[in-house]
């Protein structure tokens, strides 16, 4: 049984309409089908095996009609746990600075991180080997070579989501079944 976080996840509406008269290349999922803003996706390894673990992705609960919106690979997208703790402000996905060896990934806003930094920037998803992976680019990066890989770390606390250069953690996108709370 991997057990799988489930996330919030929909593209800025400017850059979903920018991004149509561009002909930018479409995320797929598993089964080759296009990510839908409006779904729920779990995030699931891009290469099988022990390493396991996984991702959920969802959608925004806060839309107010049925519009139908495609994820595009490197338009800019908010992440967020689709179930807020409640001792957290936010549950939007943030980068975090600290004396932890990386910068590494967090959910929230500075009132959660007191004496940490937080970085400003997006997340977007790009093409990686027959799969995918995830990028934090902050807010004053000019390129796309300022974006950091997201990747993962294995700490005495556990495995988390770090800001890398070099190690990207390979996902994949399943739709998520409502009737589940991880992938078997």
């Amino acid at each position: 049984l991997l057990l799988t976080l489930s996330f919030l996840l929909f593209a800025f509406s400017t850059n979903l309409l920018l991004s149509f008269s561009q002909g930018a290349e479409q995320v797929l999922d598993r089964y080759g089908k296009p990510l839908i803003a409006a779904r729920k996706y779990y995030i699931v390894p891009g290469i099988f095996g022990p390493t396991g673990g996984g991702v959920g992705l969802g959608k925004t609960g806060n839309s107010t009609c049925q519009l139908l919106g495609f994820i595009f690979i490197g338009l800019p997208l908010e992440i967020a746990s689709e179930e807020k703790p409640q001792c957290a402000t936010s549950s939007n996905w943030v980068a975090v600075v600290d004396d932890f060896p990386l910068k590494w990934v967090g959910i929230g806003g500075a009132k959660d991180h007191p004496g940490k930094k937080i970085i400003t920037g997006s997340f977007n998803i790009q093409a990686f080997d027959a799969s995918y992976k995830l990028l934090f680019c902050p807010t004053m990066s000019a390129s796309a070579s300022t974006c950091f890989d997201i990747g993962r770390y294995d700490d005495v606390g556990g495995r988390r989501l770090v800001l890398t250069k070099d190690h990207p953690y390979q996902v994949g996108f399943i739709v998520a079944d409502a009737t589940r709370s991880s992938i078997d």
